[in-house]
């Protein structure tokens, strides 16, 4: 019998799926994604961080919430005493498999571009404009749980997980 987790990994992947997805694109940071059906696929985190490893499990019983959807766009600033860059990622919600969430969620990430500065944040998952994502969020500052461990491209039939080279098949 499948563990209720993995159920609910499942019915989240064929939540995303339902509503569409692609195959893989790299593309420019934050740049907008080719028209429906084209791939999409973001360049792995930067990997300057040690993170514990955890599984899908471990994910799940740490997340507030676990939702699916849509990156509308990304705004990265620099942070109010100017010695830091954080992104700002509105989320077009089309699923919530844990907790609530707006028709579009805010989640702020550390790190970014703004102007010919760059602020590199290791472990902080990379996004694209048009991505359809799976997110796991722990209700923390930078609220991705377990940093790029909670965070999977949503496409076609698979969820891939860039910088683990993970993909997982969602047909079930």
């Amino acid at each position: 019998p499948m563990s209720r987790t993995r159920s609910l990994l499942y019915t989240a992947f064929a939540l995303a799926l339902a509503v569409g997805g692609a195959a893989f694109w790299a593309g420019p940071r934050g740049a907008a994604a080719p028209s429906k059906g084209a791939p999409i696929l973001p360049r792995p985190a930067y990997v300057g961080a040690v993170v514990e490893a955890r599984t899908v499990e471990q994910l799940t019983g740490e997340s507030v919430r676990i939702l699916t959807g849509t990156v509308e766009s990304l705004r990265s600033y620099f942070t109010t005493d100017g010695n830091g860059i954080n992104t700002d990622l509105p989320l077009a919600v089309d699923g919530v498999l844990k907790g609530q969430a707006g028709a579009v969620e805010v989640i702020t990430l550390p790190g970014g571009e703004v102007g010919d500065s760059s602020l590199l944040a290791g472990g902080a998952p990379n996004f694209l404009v048009g991505e359809r994502v799976l997110l796991f969020l722990d209700g923390s500052r930078f609220a991705i749980a377990g940093l790029w461990q909670g965070k999977y491209t949503l496409s076609g039939e698979t969820a891939f997980q860039a910088e683990s080279g993970l993909s997982v098949p969602v047909s079930e």
